[in-house]
């Protein structure tokens, strides 16, 4: 941190106060209010000369070195107008905040505090982040919460500065909206203004270096709005919304330019948009939209390659060009072209590393491509090949630990990703006391980056771990614990959604989380609250169709509403559970009809089929022998005690459907000795047990789920 002196006459706006550990939310903090700028709207009526929340002093050096309250800081918070608290378990902690919060109220007064929590609090309730100095006052009223699925940091600062201010929030807000969309129609015409000259211009002299100057006239205004704050932004999650207006405005003007005549600086900007564009794409739940954008980024990265191939910069860029690709490829559901993608982006940032051993970056980039690798092994089945890169990624990690620009957050980050697929990994191959070791460090490792950072995709990627973590839970049996993970990832999500409801990932993550949910409830016998999370789950799952119906995952996600809707009345309506079985059954077949190598449409198809048979069967029907059929080939072949439990279940129930009950055997007992007890597979045992020769079943008579 470095240091700024406090000359006795300067007058601050504010000093802030914090702890240690929030150091880096106080450095955004003191950065973000220096650079904020006051709606000009309400520069006269707050009698303020200029637009400025500045100096902001943040500065505690001295105390380390001193038993109380150094003369420096007493002048610092004595000339200033407020003191903003940045509240969290640390602070509340430290005895220098607590000083600095009982000096200040004796040299100002207490109706000049302003508090705001700190992201890293995680759920830490109020009384938890205040220093002692404020947990009796109540003249200090919380400003914000920058915590993930509260007000969020852009939302948190602008509370503080309207604090500082003295104006409602409410308005402050609507006001600074506006300014940034006046601010960046203003860039676009002045972007098209230029360009309009330049053409005139240009169609009256051939100087090269006129051409030039001309360039970067148009593009200066465009381009310095979106450079600013465009990363940060995207790094922070801020609304899609807000997002898109300005990437697509920075847009307009690049791609009427011709991309060859561009200098190297402009060309990297391009890519910025561009990649910033199809990344909030990504966000909406429009992958082909994003996969249009990602190509064109990797056509400026490969142009600036073919002017310096020596330059490692230029193949680290086309390396996460060659990534983002693969990454709309995985949204697409193309597993096999997202493969070849990730398999380019790890060979180019090798080649990357290779020209810079001594660039953090770049070699971290190898980690992550090593991680990506895992991740589409693991979806393509093949799970040797998935742990030789997982169990790479996390070697290197380690090595990289004493890489002098090393970053332990950025190592964390990396080395939870390749524990999370090592969650799915060691489950699928019935190694379930492994597994549940995996899902510990993973949850440990992620509350740790949320509580570091507060960014809040963790809050995203630890709902995801918990709906893993739930999986594993239920297959050993453990529905009570299933639904306990999977209750923290609805309510982790919901807070997403109601933060960006325009995110159509995290709205995909929450009617997900509540469809598993209510399958586990269904399975604890709680049937009436599972049948009305299951409602509202579909109901969210048909908006995300509504709006984005050539999403293929949101295809499966409804196809699984529907398969487990006929799970649920298979024992209550077969006929109604055979009209949801088809209805997962045709979706599925259109899926793996263009994608044959999706595996999780596979096994649902398979799921469904067997479903749709056994529902037939309780309608007193008689099933063609070929639906079964159908079912085992969606599995592939027979690969024995090499079998996931999940696929080693569905052959295992779909053999005795046929009545081979000899070669079911075999197949169960290999899968008891995994450990493997699912509910559900426990509950459909019961329904093919309980089954006479008209078709009845023994549940239709009003046996719970638990007790078969």
């Amino acid at each position: 941190m470095h240091s700024r002196a406090a000359g006795p006459l300067e007058r601050y706006q504010a000093f802030i106060s914090y702890a240690h550990a929030d150091e880096r939310f106080a450095a955004w903090l003191h950065s973000g209010l220096e650079r904020f700028r006051v709606p000009r709207q309400l520069l006269a009526r707050l009698g303020r000369s200029g637009n400025r929340l500045t100096p902001v002093f943040r500065d505690r050096d001295e105390l380390a070195s001193s038993a109380s309250l150094s003369a420096a800081i007493e002048a610092a918070l004595s000339a200033s107008a407020y003191l903003i608290v940045v509240c969290s378990p640390a602070a509340a902690a430290s005895r220098w905040v607590d000083a600095e919060v009982s000096r200040f109220r004796e040299l100002v007064g207490g109706d000049r505090i302003v508090t705001v929590i700190a992201p890293g609090a995680g759920d830490v309730p109020l009384s938890g982040c205040l220093p002692e100095a404020l947990r009796e006052r109540a003249e200090e009223p919380l400003a914000a919460d920058a915590r993930p699925g509260a007000d969020g940091r852009r939302r948190a600062l602008a509370k503080v500065a309207a604090a500082l201010l003295g104006v409602g929030f409410d308005e402050l807000w609507r006001r600074e909206a506006q300014r940034r969309r006046r601010r960046a129609a203003l860039a676009l015409v002045a972007g098209l203004g230029a360009a309009v000259v330049a053409g005139g211009l240009l169609l009256q002299t051939r100087d090269a270096a006129l051409r030039l100057e001309q360039q970067r006239a148009q593009a200066s205004a465009l381009v310095g709005f979106m450079v600013d704050d465009l990363a940060r932004r995207l790094a922070e999650f801020e609304r899609v919304g807000e997002l898109d207006a300005g990437l697509a405005q920075a847009l307009t003007y690049f791609d009427s330019q011709d991309i060859e005549s561009l200098d190297d600086d402009l060309l990297r900007k391009y890519r910025i948009a561009l990649r910033g564009v199809g990344i909030v794409r990504i966000r909406q739940g429009q992958p082909g939209a994003a996969l249009e954008r990602f190509r064109r980024a990797a056509d400026v990265d490969a142009l600036l390659v073919a002017r310096n191939g020596d330059s490692a910069e230029n193949w680290f860029e086309l390396s996460k060009s060659a990534y983002y690709i693969g990454e709309a490829h995985w949204e697409l559901q193309d597993v096999a072209t997202a493969a070849a993608q990730i398999r380019e982006a790890l060979g180019l940032a090798e080649k990357a590393a290779a020209l810079a051993p001594e660039n953090f970056a770049m070699q971290l980039e190898v980690v992550f491509d090593h991680n990506n690798m895992g991740a589409v092994s693991t979806r393509l089945g093949d799970y040797t090949a998935a742990v030789k890169y997982l169990e790479g990624a996390l070697a290197m990690i380690e090595t990289l630990r004493s890489h002098p620009d090393a970053l332990a957050d950025e190592l964390t980050d990396q080395e939870v990703e390749a524990v999370s697929w090592l969650t799915e990994i060691t489950p699928a191959l019935g190694r379930f006391d492994e597994a549940f070791r995996w899902h510990e460090r993973e949850l440990a490792l992620r509350r740790t980056l949320l509580e570091r950072t507060g960014n809040v995709e963790h809050s995203a990627r630890l709902a995801d771990a918990l709906s893993f973590y739930a999986k594993t839970l239920a297959a050993v049996g453990d529905v009570a614990g299933a639904r306990t993970a999977l209750q923290e990832n609805v309510a982790i999500s919901d807070k997403l959604v109601r933060a960006d409801p325009g995110n159509a990932f995290w709205r995909e993550r929450y009617v997900m989380g509540k469809a598993m949910l209510a399958e586990q409830m269904f399975l604890g016998g709680d049937r009436v609250l599972a049948e009305q999370t299951l409602d509202e789950a579909a109901a969210g799952m048909d908006g995300l169709l509504a709006e984005q119906p050539d999403t293929g995952a949101f295809h499966l996600d409804r196809a699984y509403a529907d398969e487990l809707r006929a799970l649920m009345l298979l024992d209550r309506s077969p006929a109604q559970a055979r009209a949801h079985a088809g209805a997962a059954v045709r979706v599925l077949q259109e899926r793996l009809a263009a994608q044959p190598e999706n595996r999780i449409a596979a096994g649902q198809l398979a799921s469904s089929l067997l479903l749709a048979h056994l529902a037939e069967l309780g309608a007193g029907l008689r099933p063609a022998p070929v639906r079964l059929e159908q079912a085992l080939a969606a599995l592939g072949p027979d690969r024995g005690a090499d079998a996931s439990p999940g696929v080693a279940s569905l052959r295992v129930l779909i053999l005795m459907a046929q009545g081979r009950a000899a070669e079911a055997g075999v197949a169960r007992q290999r899968l008891t000795d995994t450990g493997f007890a699912s509910a559900r597979f426990r509950y459909l045992l019961g329904q093919l047990d309980g089954r006479d020769d008209s078709g009845s079943s023994r549940l239709a008579s009003g046996a719970s789920v638990g007790e078969t």
